[in-house]
């Protein structure tokens, strides 16, 4: 006998519940808040890129000057020694005309492009309590984090209307049902359609 199964082992077993977690946004107000206090550099220009780009704060902080392609005028996000994208895809994100050209200069290709003021790689971890400060020192609700910075972008994009295909690959999300997940995001939008009848 080749010992196969006659009937499935997880028959009558009950299938956990999924519980959906609340992804937190910026409000407009909230980000000329938390850039207001934000007194150093580095991180100052990951809140403005991470906001036009909606890459996670361990891409950005992997970004070299070689990984702009000013042909195509985009960052590429890609695996390197050090680092792996979290779905082991290389993606491209244009570059938004909101960040600052000239943060994007430089004659040494391999420096890290959000160096910190020792011309070294930022650490995550350390970003990560830097953003923590900020948002305290300027009055912000304590679950904001570096990474709402994305779903702020993700949100603001289907809000004006961008398909959700083309948010999807911005975004970097392997499933549509992940970019889907932020439809719930845009309930204002929708009662203020729904008000217009």
């Amino acid at each position: 006998t080749w010992g196969l199964l006659t009937k499935n082992p997880a028959n009558g077993i009950k299938k956990l519940r999924e519980y959906q977690v609340e992804r937190q946004i910026f409000k407009p107000d909230e980000i000329q808040r938390l850039l207001a206090v934000v007194d150093y550099k580095p991180l100052y220009k990951l809140i403005v890129v991470a906001l036009y780009t909606g890459c996670r704060l361990s891409e950005l902080l992997h970004l070299q000057y070689c990984d702009i392609d000013w042909l195509e005028n985009s960052f590429i996000i890609r695996n390197k020694a050090s680092f792996t994208t979290k779905s082991g895809k290389v993606r491209r994100i244009p570059i938004s005309i909101k960040i600052p050209f000239e943060w994007l200069q430089s004659e040494n290709q391999q420096d890290y492009i959000f160096r910190n003021c020792k011309e070294k790689q930022n650490k995550k971890d350390y970003m990560g309590q830097l953003m923590r400060k900020y948002v305290q020192k300027a009055g912000l609700p304590k679950g904001l984090t570096f990474h709402c910075l994305r779903h702020t972008f993700i949100t603001n994009l289907l809000r004006k209307g961008v398909s959700i295909y083309i948010v999807k690959k911005l975004a970097g999300h392997s499933d549509i049902k992940t970019t889907e997940i932020y439809a719930h995001l845009i309930t204002d939008d929708l009662k203020e359609a729904v008000n217009c009848l």
